[in-house]
């Protein structure tokens, strides 16, 4: 779906993150992907990740050599907001603010919208 053809509809993403330390927050992403409202997927990118520790591989799906071929994390936001994101777009998903928070999305930038509710 390219976001001039962006009907009213919902996008979920899903980001996912390797390890690159042994910290908690010794992270970034390496994968991501995104489903239409019926549950088609519509974006699946895998991204490299910077001086990486570990892939955590039974968590995220994916392998060293994967991520290592992936793209750049800019290059993937902006090929996700080119196909997948619009003005009528409203993004859902499990804790889409940390989602949106990785993939540096901003509501004002013309080319999406994000509407959140936060679970209670």
């Amino acid at each position: 779906m390219a976001s001039s053809e962006a009907s009213s509809s919902f996008v979920s993403v899903d980001v996912e993150c390797a390890a690159t330390g042994r910290g908690h927050n010794d992270r970034a992403p390496c994968r991501i992907g995104a489903v239409d409202e019926t549950g088609m997927a519509i974006f699946d990118r895998a991204v490299k990740v910077p001086g990486l520790f570990n892939p955590l591989t039974a968590i995220t799906g994916m392998t060293t050599a994967m991520i290592e071929k992936g793209m750049e994390l800019e290059a993937a936001v902006e090929e996700l907001r080119k196909k997948c994101l619009g003005p009528k777009v409203v993004l859902v998903g499990q804790a889409i603010y940390k989602d949106i928070q990785w993939l540096s999305l901003k509501r004002d930038r013309g080319a999406m919208t994000v509407r959140c509710r936060k679970s209670e």
